[in-house]
């Protein structure tokens, strides 16, 4: 019986271990930079797009509507991951909720991400480098 209590204590801590290690990983801001033209995207749900997979790129001051988080996470004003917007569907996310602008590309495959970061200024030199990215020949 007290092996048994002792095995069950070591499991809930466990788990509660990983609970803890999960949430401090997944809270991390993502790192959004322009490399060699492209939007690279680490951290949680990372992702690259070249120059030639930008269609469009625009600066927003506010967003649609978020209707669902598909596959991704909510935490407070973070969202990161895979969401549905009201008028657009399918995208993903990589936002501070409360600090526009926002970012808007849409990829020649049809795929809508939007981003931002903690700093407003930050977010229009990352805007200002991938439209500079789109204009240079390659």
């Amino acid at each position: 019986m007290k092996n048994m209590s002792a095995g069950i204590i070591i499991g809930i801590v466990m788990i509660f271990a990983g609970i803890v290690v999960m949430l401090v990983s997944i809270s991390r801001p993502n790192r959004i930079e322009i490399c060699d033209g492209s939007l690279v995207i680490s951290g949680s749900y990372p992702m690259t797009v070249t120059p030639d997979g930008i269609k469009t790129a625009e600066l927003l001051d506010s967003l649609p509507k978020i209707t669902i988080r598909t596959n991704g996470i909510a935490l407070g004003n973070s969202m990161t991951g895979h969401f549905r917007m009201k008028g657009i569907g399918a995208c993903r996310l990589y936002l501070k909720m409360n600090r526009p602008p926002f970012v808007h590309v849409v990829t020649s495959g049809g795929k809508h991400i939007f981003f931002n970061t903690e700093d407003p200024t930050r977010t229009r030199e990352l805007f200002d480098a991938l439209n500079r990215s789109k204009a240079s020949p390659e």
